[in-house]
């Protein structure tokens, strides 16, 4: 894992049609553009999320266990054979760092980052992830959704070689957005489990 300029980003945004919505509290969220667009939105069933994020028109909804959402996540970056994943917080680092800092307090593999990481912390600057630090993104997905309970503390995905765009919002609410029908399919087995 290794963070990377914010103008590198420029790249992948362009690439993927992807566009900076308002700023929500200081919390800045992208959007995917196009007419081919497939969205679904996953929200807790058994409880209300700890953050609300509106449900963007004509979104698939899912009604999932926290746990069924940390899963979803990993079949997507695992169906898609992805070899490279850009992570983007929708605020400054720190807020994720702090409200996962207990889950992950025995994570070895996060520990070691987080103490080199000490620098981005007041950033907003992508970082880079290849697929053999994958579990420890897991890892990281899995004590947003169920420990973290502000907005500041989300976390967008993305692929520089797929139009992909995955928002992870403390409580367990995920949106997925698809480019093309292409990927919207690959994904089809993973959803129709949940």
């Amino acid at each position: 894992m290794e963070f990377v300029e914010a103008s590198e980003l420029k790249g992948i945004l362009e690439d993927n049609d992807l566009e900076q919505l308002p700023s929500e509290n200081d919390c800045i969220f992208l959007n995917m553009l196009g007419a081919e667009v497939i969205r679904h939105h996953f929200t807790p069933a058994d409880a209300e999320p700890a953050v609300q994020r509106p449900v963007a028109d004509g979104a698939i909804l899912h009604r999932v266990s926290i746990d069924r959402v940390h899963e979803v996540f990993e079949g997507i970056i695992h169906r898609l054979h992805l070899d490279q994943i850009v992570i983007v917080p929708v605020a400054r680092w720190s807020h994720l760092f702090d409200g996962i800092a207990f889950s992950l307090a025995e994570n070895e593999d996060w520990q070691e980052f987080d103490a080199a990481a000490t620098v981005e912390r007041n950033t907003r600057d992508p970082l880079l992830v290849l697929p053999a630090d994958f579990p420890t993104i897991v890892d990281v997905v899995q004590a947003l959704l169920r420990d973290c309970e502000e907005l500041a503390q989300s976390i967008m995905v993305l692929s520089p070689a797929v139009p992909l765009l995955v928002t992870l919002v403390p409580g367990g609410t995920m949106q997925v957005e698809c480019g093309t029908p292409v990927i919207a399919d690959e994904l089809t087995d993973i959803l129709e489990k949940v």
